[in-house]
């Protein structure tokens, strides 16, 4: 009996020792070197081939990795797509940079079907430019947001080179509301599908693998791209894109011990030389070159090598979402019969079943309490001021990403990410920041035919003195030149307070009866400083207590009858009621503005006055491309304004912030003085070619000496039209416009170049 069943006892152990010496091979792969990996492969394939018996051992498990290459990268959820609707199991995902991205979302639980969606609904340009959106700034940042050309860090008393463009909140942000259903995992092998991404460690060099920790911070860290994002701190190491040393990381996937490696590459072979055409090309030469030995290693390891075709993309194709996706499926029905075959196979030692992951629907948790960790000089108090999240309380994650981006957009902190942790009663919000100390330089230049030439410098500096502090040291220096030092110490919900002591200058020109020519040029100029009090109470509408010494100076440039004029200083209590939730400052396509500032003036040795200003605009869309702006100004006066320095002064075509300044188009600069002024605006804009727009404006207006008479005295309306072609560009607005007006015999030609100084 014994002797009948030994041979086949024997055979059967035999191939069963063999078997598993193969597979421990497979295992070990973490210290293999590249040439070892190869033969793994070689040993791996012979197992495959021993179906009848092996499979009955071990079931075929499936690896699959994806290639870094930006928006190229999305080809990856056309390759899913097919591989699932195949019932091709994936058991392991792993990959670089945009790889990593779609690897990691798919082994969070989304389906091919979901990426889809998600990658046509992401704003990709906007995450890429890190923009803080302008509806989270706090009021006193909105004045000097999209006013510089160029910001650098100052270390010690040096402006440098940042270590890259942007931090990349946008996108952490993004990553933690797509990932919150498995937040409380951190061994990513305990994902729904087990998971890795690749980094590269800044400070020598070495290949990272990243496999447990934060999803949403490793993934970050994988799309690090040097010179975009800055680098990112994980485990003390300073990590930036994994696509910089292994962009295509099969090796790593093997040492996970997978028999099967598919591998979808979007990467961009090296330039040929007549490639080569800028400094750009060049560095990204120079950088891919490390890593080709490996990857030509990698593509010889795997098994699947799938190959979108990616002519005519790049990396920054974010507009192409859809062809991307379908290149992608193309690529995969190329190899559908190496996917059936395989499918078969699989079939021989396992039962394919669909992954089913239920993400959750809802984004509704109850928060416990919050803990702040990396505060330095801020206060607890100023970080819950600005989140303006219910604690302890129901809230929506959307809401909790909405609250980081307001307390970013603060300026007071370098990076914030935050996670929830599980709770018995619900989540606890853990709130990792890192404050900026950074102190910053800025430029500013700006041309326009009204102002001519300017260039503004300006430094600041973060909580020097005391916490939520911003001091600003700026220079402009042009045909009007400014400057100051300002103080402001933000104190939340508490009332903050400031000083600012400023210079200002303008020149007004008098001119003839039909604005044909100068007959008289005052040049006049304020040095004042100012004491603040103001509550923000979001930030979209604040309340600014003000009082103000200001000393005015007022010379003739052009004048029959010579004038210089240094008066006594004059005492100035202001308050002033402030909305503006406008999502752009230039080209709004949604918000109001809203100001209403009264002002009590005294002289010495003269009569009070008092005048109140009222300022109101909105934007109304019509269609996809056109939208109406009205808008409209009240400036009321009584005690003789005219007498002082704070007439107020219509015409001009362009922005002005100089005292009680009014634009009316058809009319030059400063062309009509008076005590009493009302503008009623209305502008019709046509947006084409997305960065381009046509402008039809009309202004009507009245002046009066008194406020009593401004709106009945017909013989005085001022009547402006005109039309205007803007352009959005990277040094600011572009602006071309030819107007008229009823009370100028000429039209009036603007142009515009840069931000507004």
């Amino acid at each position: 009996m014994i002797k009948q069943y030994f041979l086949p006892i024997l055979l059967f152990g035999f191939l069963s020792l063999f078997a598993m010496q193969s597979v421990a091979q497979v295992q070990i792969g973490d210290t293999l070197d590249m040439s070892s990996l190869h033969n793994v492969k070689k040993d791996t394939t012979l197992v495959f081939q021993m179906d009848s018996v092996v499979d009955e051992i071990r079931p075929m498990h499936i690896g699959l990795v994806l290639s870094g290459g930006g928006a190229k990268g999305l080809a990856h959820v056309g390759v899913l797509k097919v591989l699932e609707r195949e019932g091709i199991p994936i058991d392991y995902i792993g990959g670089t940079s945009m790889g990593g991205l779609v690897g990691g979302l798919y082994a969070a639980g989304y389906t091919p079907e979901q990426l889809d969606e998600i990658s046509h609904q992401l704003p990709w340009k906007k995450l890429l430019a890190d923009e803080k959106d302008r509806l989270d700034l706090p009021l006193d940042e909105k004045h000097d947001y999209d006013r510089y050309l160029l910001t650098l860090p100052v270390v010690g008393y040096v402006p440098s080179l940042p270590k890259g463009l942007k931090e990349g909140q946008l996108v952490i942000n993004v990553l933690n509301r797509l990932t919150w259903s498995v937040n409380d995992i951190t061994d990513f092998t305990k994902l729904p599908t087990p998971f890795f991404c690749v980094a590269t460690n800044l400070e020598n060099g070495d290949t990272v693998v990243i496999e447990s920790g934060d999803l949403p911070k490793a993934l970050r860290a994988t799309m690090s791209i040097p010179s975009i994002f800055n680098p990112i701190e994980i485990d003390g190491k300073s990590l930036v894109d994994g696509g910089i040393v292994n962009n295509f990381p099969v090796d790593i996937m093997l040492a996970k011990g997978l028999d099967y490696v598919i591998g979808v590459d979007v990467g961009a072979p090296l330039y040929k030389k007549d490639e080569i055409s800028s400094v750009l090309d060049i560095l990204d030469q120079i950088s891919s070159f490390h890593q080709q030995e490996r990857y030509h290693t990698n593509l010889r390891l795997t098994d699947l090598y799938i190959k979108p075709d990616i002519n005519g993309l790049t990396a920054m194709s974010f507009d192409d979402v859809t062809d991307l996706v379908k290149r992608g499926e193309v690529a995969a029905m190329q190899h559908i019969d190496e996917i059936r075959r395989l499918a078969k196979q699989i079939s021989q030692s396992r039962t394919y079943k669909k992954r089913v992951v239920h993400l959750s629907t809802s984004d509704t948790i109850f928060i416990t309490d919050m803990h702040v960790k990396g505060l330095d000089r801020l206060t607890r108090k100023l970080i819950i001021s600005r989140l303006d999240l219910h604690l302890p309380g129901v809230n929506t994650v959307e809401k909790i990403n909405a609250a980081i981006d307001r307390l970013y957009a603060s300026n007071f902190f370098e990076f914030i990410n935050y996670k929830l942790i599980k709770t018995k009663e619900g989540y606890s919000l853990e709130i990792n920041v890192k404050e900026n100390h950074n102190s910053l330089f800025n430029i500013g230049a700006s041309y326009d035919t009204d102002q001519g030439a300017a260039l503004l410098i300006n430094f600041q500096l973060l909580n020097k003195l005391l916490p939520g502090s911003r001091t600003d040291f700026s220079l402009k220096v042009g045909q009007n030149p400014a400057g100051g030092i300002r103080y402001i110490v933000d104190r939340g919900e508490d009332i903050g307070f400031g000083i600012d002591a400023h210079y200002t200058s303008n020149n007004i020109k008098l001119y003839n009866k039909d604005y044909t020519s100068v007959q008289s040029e005052y040049y006049i100029s304020f040095t004042s400083l100012d004491v603040v009090l103001f509550s923000n109470y979001s930030n979209n509408v604040g309340f600014v207590l003000k009082g103000s010494l200001d000393y005015m100076n007022l010379a003739s440039e052009i004048s029959t009858v010579p004038i210089s004029y240094h008066g006594d200083p004059y005492l100035n209590l202001s308050a002033q009621y402030i909305l503006d939730s406008y999502d752009d400052k230039y080209f709004p396509t949604k918000g109001s503005s809203v100001r209403i500032k009264p002002v009590f003036v005294s002289q010495y040795n003269s009569k009070s006055i008092f005048y109140t200003n009222i300022g109101l605009s909105t934007i109304i869309n019509l269609s996809d491309h056109f939208a109406l702006q009205p808008s409209g100004f009240i400036g009321a006066s009584w005690g003789g304004l005219s007498k002082t320095g704070y007439v107020y002064m219509v015409g001009g075509s362009g922005r002005n912030e100089f005292v009680n300044m009014e634009s009316f188009v058809g009319l030059p600069l400063t062309a009509v003085l008076s005590n009493n002024v009302a503008i009623a605006r209305i502008d019709l804009r046509y947006q084409f070619w997305k960065t381009n727009y046509l402008y039809f404006k009309l202004n009507i207006g009245a002046i009066s000496e008194l406020f009593e008479e401004l709106v009945i005295k017909s013989d005085d309306y001022m009547i402006g039209g005109g039309i205007f072609y803007a352009m959005k560009s990277m040094v600011g607005p572009i602006e071309l416009g030819v107007s008229i007006s009823n009370h100028a015999q000429t039209p009036s030609v603007f142009f515009n170049l840069g931000y507004f100084l």
